[in-house]
């Protein structure tokens, strides 16, 4: 197996790392106190040791943006790289925008579209990734993430530095399904094993993506207005006693201020929730997918959800996450979640911001004190009979 932690360093500071630039600007340099603190590659020598990376990182951008024509209109197959004033900082890290394959326009978003995250050194490619050459994209080889897709806004994206053919396209979604769907025209990765650190690297793409995406997201989420269905059980007592009938061993709270709250917090029996594997600094929780046909509950199903960060900020307690699977139900989607404290209070998310494409969320409670409380989270689907 090629020793891979070269690489792994040179993407964690690709990735994290502010530029040089920053380095000598006395108006960031709280920002780069706190991040030399935290980073093990940002010396005191940082100017003379990360120079090399920062000119092999410009050469390479430089050389993507001379090999393709400019084209400005968004579409399919482009790569394009999020520009490069949403760079930002977070907990220490500067997150350098990333490189992008779009591969859609989002039904229905104005300005939406899903894109795959892309990174240059194929070396660090492993299952679900697809790799390309440089004939191929225009602008050098590159690891397509197949499981790394996710929403971003049109006025997000820089301009055209590359562009691949319509299959590649296609390929792309159809591995997002199925990570073994490598063409015969592409090579495969090697299979990734314990300690890999490939598997280190995957994780700093998720975290990449998740910074990005999860602004993008906010964003779309501001423009668009939904009127949700409601669910059609006239009392809470005939809702609880129909749902505890319908699905044995679901268990509703006994008091509740809306119907679904209710939902929110029903109780699976504890062996339907299989808690998937995750590395120790993980955090999962259990949530319930709830399905409404027509106004009646037809499905109660235990999902899973990791949550990545929790914040507490000027405007309150801010829950950052995933879902793990997302359900492949089709139907009007729906995101509600509640922070239960003790004194069985109940506290509703007052901002509820997710991505339906990748299950990615960010949730804001106003609270008037530090307590936080267990996160109480369901994802609804409504769908209409007729």
């Amino acid at each position: 197996m090629v020793d891979l932690r070269s690489a792994l360093a040179f993407a964690k500071q690709y990735r994290t790392c502010p530029p040089v630039s920053m380095f000598k600007d006395p108006s960031w340099e709280m920002f780069i106190n706190k991040h030399i603190a935290i980073c093990p590659y940002c010396s005191t020598e940082i100017i003379e040791r990360v120079a090399p990376l920062a000119n092999l990182v410009k050469s390479w951008k430089t050389d993507l943006a001379s090999s393709v024509p400019p084209d400005q209109e968004i579409r399919p197959g482009q790569i394009r790289f999020i520009r490069s004033d949403r760079a930002c900082w977070r907990k220490g890290l500067f997150y350098n925008p990333p490189g992008l394959l779009v591969l859609e326009k989002s039904p229905g978003i104005k300005d939406g579209y899903r894109v795959a995250q892309i990174y240059h050194d194929v070396t660090l490619a492993g299952s679900g990734d697809l790799v390309l050459e440089d004939d191929q994209t225009g602008a050098g080889d590159l690891i397509v993430e197949c499981w790394n897709t996710y929403s971003m806004k049109g006025s997000h994206l820089g301009p055209v530095v590359g562009k691949v053919a319509d299959v590649v396209s296609s390929v792309v979604t159809r591995m997002e399904d199925d990570p073994e769907a490598v063409p015969a025209w592409a090579a495969k990765p090697l299979p990734m094993e314990e300690q890999d650190a490939r598997i280190y690297f995957r994780e700093l793409e998720v975290e990449v993506g998740y910074v990005f995406a999860s602004r993008a997201v906010s964003e779309i989420m501001q423009e668009i207005e939904k009127a949700y269905p409601v669910l059609l059980y006239g009392t809470a007592e005939k809702m609880k006693a129909e749902v505890e009938r319908e699905f044995p061993g679901v268990v509703l709270p006994e008091t509740f201020a809306t119907l679904e709250e209710a939902l929110v917090s029903a109780r699976l029996p504890f062996e339907s929730y299989a808690m998937a594997a995750a590395d120790d600094e993980s955090e999962v929780e259990p949530a319930n997918f709830v399905l409404v046909v027509d106004g009646i509950v037809k499905a109660i199903r235990p999902i899973q959800v990791e949550v990545l960060e929790r914040n507490l900020t000027a405007v309150g307690l801010i829950i950052g996450g995933r879902i793990i699977e997302m359900p492949r139900d089709h139907g009007e989607r729906r995101l509600l979640a509640f922070l239960a404290r003790e004194g069985r209070t109940v506290v509703p998310a007052a901002d509820i911001k997710w991505d339906e494409s990748t299950g990615h969320f960010a949730l804001t409670f106003k609270l008037e004190d530090h307590k936080q409380g267990r996160l109480k989270i369901a994802l609804f689907c409504y769908v209409d009979a007729d």
